[in-house]
């Protein structure tokens, strides 16, 4: 069984944030069924009690500092270690392939997080996926690093080569992990885990990460971009008029978005007659060609899509010449 790990509550240390942001993204977080939620001791202070529902992690600077919480049966630490010892995720940063050997060192171990293997996709990542799994004997949780942009790519192959394994995340790519919302979405896509999380809370998810660090997402990022699914090349349009499945590898509202049509330079007739119809206005077709030309050239002047209004705008401006001629 495939299981993800999701530490972006314990990616938020470095932020101001009030108790009840955290209090609600906790909760959002449990809504989309993540195997486990890791938590950092700030976060945890914050949130606590917990919600019994979930199951959590408490990640620890020291061995020494899980005493203080019996309410927790798991931690994570990094470097730190006791052979046998099965409630602590032993963390190794391994930076470059290269340094895979290291991991013999921990070949005793119960439970280890491998994070890092930035480059694996460069190299021949099957062997070393395979080299990995021959040195480490206990539990492994994989947490590719994104800073390289491939840790998606590289979750994914570890994942859909083995289907007991287990993975460990961050929503958006939080501190530069593997993003979560791009890993269900992988898994989703090939039936791995379909219907097991709840993906439509993640604009929720992606808005209040925003309102916590003040810095929004990327338009077009993958799965949670606001503009992801904005079409406005006509035969795009018409393409998802009469096919979705044309342009779209998974439906919108499966991730909380919704589709949109806007309208500028590249615009079609498709296009018009589409926007026309969720704006509610009827409207005489000899009327489209000059609508169209004045939308493309407001567009083209702006270098701009055209809002709502100035379609509506355009549209009375066409028709009242029309009438007044």
């Amino acid at each position: 069984m495939i299981k993800i790990i999701d530490r972006t509550l314990s990616c938020l240390d470095d932020y101001a944030i009030d108790n009840g942001s955290l209090k609600r993204l906790l909760a959002l977080l449990l809504k989309i069924n993540c195997d486990k939620l890791e938590l950092s001791e700030k976060v945890y202070q914050a949130v606590k009690p917990l919600p019994p529902e979930g199951n959590y992690v408490l990640r620890i600077n020291n061995l020494s500092d899980r005493d203080k919480y019996p309410e927790f049966n798991e931690f994570v630490c990094e470097n730190f270690y006791i052979v046998g010892d099965q409630s602590v995720s032993t963390e190794i940063k391994i930076d470059h392939i290269t340094e895979v050997d290291q991991l013999n060192h921990y070949s005793q171990l119960q439970k280890i997080r491998i994070s890092g293997l930035d480059d694996a996709m460069l190299h021949d990542y099957e062997t070393i996926f395979k080299k990995i799994n021959e040195m480490t004997g206990g539990t492994i949780e994989f947490c590719p690093m994104n800073r390289l942009k491939c840790a998606t790519a590289i979750a994914s192959e570890w994942a859909l080569s083995d289907n007991n394994t287990n993975i460990v995340t961050s929503f958006g790519a939080l501190k530069d992990y593997a993003p979560l919302e791009e890993l269900m979405g992988v898994l989703h896509i090939h039936r791995r885990l379909m219907g097991k999380h709840e993906c439509r809370k993640f604009s929720q998810i992606r808005e209040l990460i925003e309102n916590i660090t003040h810095v929004p997402f990327l338009k077009h990022k993958a799965i949670i971009g606001r503009e992801i699914f904005q079409v406005e090349s006509g035969i795009h349009v018409d393409g998802i008029r009469k096919n979705p499945h044309c342009y779209e590898p998974y439906d919108p509202e499966s991730v909380g978005q919704k589709r949109q049509i806007v309208l500028g330079k590249k615009s079609g007739r498709a296009s018009l007659a589409l926007k026309m119809k969720e704006l509610d206005l009827n409207l005489d077709e000899r009327f489209l060609p000059q609508i169209l030309q004045k939308v493309k050239t407001l567009s083209i002047n702006k270098n701009a899509k055209i809002s709502d209004a100035e379609f509506r705008k355009i549209v009375d401006d066409v028709v009242q010449m029309k009438c007044i001629h």
